[in-house]
């Protein structure tokens, strides 16, 4: 759950991650695969902000649903 917050999960690390999750397999893939679908489907609904406008709290998600759009790609 932690792999989505960049402000947790800096940059470097997350491509490890993803590294990481390539390998998964079975049960525990299909369960961060659905998660990751999950996270997409709540914050795809977020409005197009000019990039000046954003408050921090819209670029944390904006970047929260990138991340899950690369672990979905990952694992699919």
């Amino acid at each position: 759950r932690w792999m989505y917050r960049a402000d947790v999960v800096n940059k470097a690390l997350f491509s490890i991650v993803l590294e990481y999750l390539e390998g998964m397999q079975g049960t525990a893939r299909e369960r961060v695969l659905r998660d990751a679908q999950q996270v997409v489907e709540a914050l795809s609904s977020l409005e197009k902000v000019d990039e000046n406008e954003q408050t921090l709290q819209q670029k944390l998600e904006r970047r929260k649903l990138k991340r899950a759009f690369q672990v979905a790609k990952v694992l699919a």
